[in-house]
């Protein structure tokens, strides 16, 4: 999933930027596309959205970004659950 082109251009950038929001959520949840990675130029998929000019998909990565950074990893997870025993 994380092959990318000469530019380190992946799927995921390329149909953010195209503002296929449906495939984004394809690659992402389906497919374990890495939503964080950055082409060559230090581009990232939500600078890609962005460019391409689509709001929903811009939209979508934000949510998406939100939630994967604010949610507790497993470790903390287990952490609390052990230390309240």
């Amino acid at each position: 999933m994380e092959q990318c082109d000469s530019n380190g251009k992946t799927a995921l950038m390329e149909v953010s930027f195209y503002g296929q929001t449906s495939l984004v959520e394809v690659l992402i949840l389906q497919f374990g596309a890495h939503w964080d990675n950055a082409d060559y130029t230090g581009k990232t998929v939500l600078m890609y959205a962005a460019e391409g000019g689509d709001v929903t998909t811009v939209r979508y990565l934000q949510l998406h970004y939100s939630k994967l950074l604010s949610a507790p990893s497993i470790l903390q997870y287990e952490t609390k659950k052990v230390s309240s025993i």
